[in-house]
């Protein structure tokens, strides 16, 4: 248990809210007991959260694909880009500091501490619409933690906002499975909940917590532990129509993300990247998303960091990860949709696609259909059901039937279903891990560049109990037998390195306050 005093004076924010997401005004500075009046002022504040979790997409990119082997620097990128392509964790490296994160947890807290006082002034505030502010906000601090849980090596878990002067607040150190036993709890208290979202519009349903993402989340969760029963019943809600045979009580899939291709125009894959937010092939693949606007200075560096043209081309796929969809001969996801081919070299696309102009930064996703069904199908095999878990990622069969009318991850891109080729004295052991194998290369194929890869690597080492898997796969970004390659291999097969060394004392414990802010609207 360690302390700290906290001595600053903090004063609320009010950030001027139109009907475009995220629009945010220059900050007017009004006094703290003037806040949280209504409704209103609480649902701004929520939406304060999103925009303050929205600032850590370029951490989550870099730490999550930089360092993989699907992503390498080029030679003019700058020292701290290259070091975490090299998984080179420094506390001093500008894009690793943990302080956003701890500004989001610290603004959840204090939006649940002004609870009582809204439903005070607020009459139209009764136990349900209360009850949907503390899931949303549940929501969102599990889901920081369950990002920061797979960067660093250690967090601080706390409930109590830091707001005012000479305060002195406890944190505590927990190790990793303290803190996702205790996210879980808190999640499934609240998933049931209904309705958060009461406005229809696409874009709202696709930027915050609404019935299905909370299912999701609590995946996620249990995945991180490995918790592969649990893990699977949560995913199986969002995807099928069999939601209630796994969690009875849940909400049924009546219309669930099924896989299928009609919602993309010609049946490209590539839509739901560079389609306007409200179009088919985005609204029916996306659960949460982190939207970016040039015109609301609501921006990030993906782009500007990859592209050729009028970017800084500082990263670039690698030729590993180029061969995933090579191997397979993958149009629908491969080149000229996850990458391009430039005169430069090969060029990271998913955040241009349809944006050659640049006059929005593309979307980038928190969760969507394709990270639903392979993380269902790493669940199931893992829990002992290899035919199933290939069946959902071939065509969306299982039980030798259709899900919710899927075509699968392979399916919907028209690959052939893939076989396992195994000897035949092969165990079913033998089956589970090459099942596993195979999912991990399709998530390399469909989810790359998303800011999932190393975490999924990391995640199947861990279950083998087997570090050198990750160390083999990571440093491969690397010409096999280079003095790059050797460095990194030799550097990843301790764990320790996975991780930013987390230190309390570099948190900036002044911005985490200054940014404890109460957002209402003019």
């Amino acid at each position: 248990m360690k302390k700290f005093t906290i001595i600053l004076l903090v004063l609320s924010i009010t950030i001027s809210s139109c009907s475009d997401f995220f629009d945010i005004d220059q900050p007017d500075i009004v006094e703290a007991e003037d806040n949280y009046q209504n409704s209103y002022d609480a649902l701004v504040s929520i939406i304060g959260i999103y925009e303050s979790l929205q600032k850590t997409v370029e951490t989550q990119f870099l730490m999550g694909e930089v360092r993989s082997d699907l992503v390498i620097d080029n030679s003019n990128a700058p020292v701290e880009l290259q070091e975490i392509s090299r998984s080179v964790l420094k506390n001093s490296n500008e894009y690793l500091d943990a302080t956003q994160f701890y500004k989001v947890i610290n603004q959840v807290n204090d939006v649940f501490t002004h609870l009582d006082k809204v439903q005070e002034n607020d009459p139209s505030v009764d136990e349900t619409q209360r009850a949907k502010y503390e899931a949303e906000l549940t929501y969102l601090r599990a889901t920081t933690y369950l990002i920061m849980l797979r960067m660093y090596d250690e967090v601080v878990y706390f409930e109590e906002p830091i707001v005012n002067l000479d305060q002195t607040v406890e944190f505590t150190k927990m190790d990793k499975n303290a803190v996702l036993d205790t996210l879980i709890t808190q999640v499934n208290k609240h998933k049931f909940t209904r309705d958060i979202v009461a406005n229809s519009d696409a874009i709202w349903y696709r930027t915050r917590f609404t019935n299905y993402p909370p299912y999701q989340l609590a995946g996620e969760l249990y995945l991180e532990k490995g918790d592969w029963v649990n893990a699977f019943a949560n995913f199986m809600v969002v995807i099928s129509d069999k939601a209630e045979e796994y969690v009875p009580g849940s909400v049924s899939a009546d219309w669930a993300w099924s896989l299928d291709n009609t919602q993309f125009n010609d049946h490209k894959w590539s839509d739901m990247f560079g389609e306007a937010l409200y179009g088919d092939g985005f609204t029916d693949e996306a659960l949460v998303i982190y939207p970016f606007n040039k015109k609301y200075d609501q921006v990030h560096k993906l782009t500007y960091w990859t592209s050729t043209d009028d970017g800084a081309y500082y990263l670039k796929p690698t030729v590993k990860g180029i061969s995933y969809w090579l191997s397979e001969d993958d149009h629908f996801r491969g080149e000229d949709n996850s990458y391009v081919e430039t005169p430069q070299g090969p060029m990271i696309n998913k955040y241009r696609i349809n944006n050659t102009a640049y006059q929005y930064d593309n979307v980038y996703y928190m969760w969507r259909a394709g990270d639903s069904w392979l993380d269902a199908a790493e669940a199931l095999n893992r829990s002992g059901d290899p035919k199933n878990a290939l069946g959902m990622v071939n065509n969306g069969m299982f039980d030798d039937q259709v899900m919710v009318s899927s075509q699968g991850v392979r399916g919907r891109v028209d690959l052939l279903p893939y076989e396992l080729d195994l000897p035949e004295d092969a165990t079913k052991q033998d089956s589970i891990m090459a099942v596993d194998e195979f999912i991990l290369q399709e998530r390399a194929r469909e989810t790359a560049f998303e800011g999932n890869r190393f975490h999924d690597v990391a995640r199947a080492a861990k279950w083998r109990n087997d570090p050198e898997f990750l160390a083999k796969i990571i440093a491969s970004k690397f010409m096999i037998g280079s003095s790059d390659y050797n460095t990194l291999y030799n550097k990843l097969q301790d764990q320790n390195n996975w991780y930013v060394d987390f230190n309390t004392e570099d948190i900036d414990f002044v911005e985490v306050v200054n940014t404890s802010a109460t957002f209402v609207d003019n």
